[in-house]
């Protein structure tokens, strides 16, 4: 994976985005399926080829089994992939627009 630069200060205001952008993403998600079986979640991968892929997955079966696929994006970077996961699931479920404002 190829190296930023960024400064100190810079990168910790990304940071704080990123963490606020996922906090919102599992809460919102957990909040739209509370009868799930195991919580749904969110899969975040570094993709060679691609970027960074970010997911939201739900299970059909408690303990992690029987893994849906909710949506997906990849991103240049770690916060573009989470926008346009974001951006993504708000556009394919109405209560999704509701819970996530971006």
């Amino acid at each position: 994976m190829k190296k930023t630069s960024v400064s100190k200060s810079a990168g910790n205001r990304i940071h704080v985005r990123m963490h606020t952008r996922i906090e919102i993403i599992l809460r919102a998600v957990q909040e739209l399926y509370p009868h799930d079986k195991s919580a749904p979640g969110l899969v975040l991968a570094w993709v060679p080829e691609k970027g960074f892929y970010a997911s939201l997955v739900r299970y059909n079966e408690p303990g992690g089994a029987g893994k849906q696929r909710i949506t997906f994006a990849f991103g240049k970077t770690l916060d573009a992939a989470l926008k346009t996961l974001t951006v993504e699931w708000r556009s394919k479920t109405e209560h999704a627009r509701k819970l996530v404002q971006l």
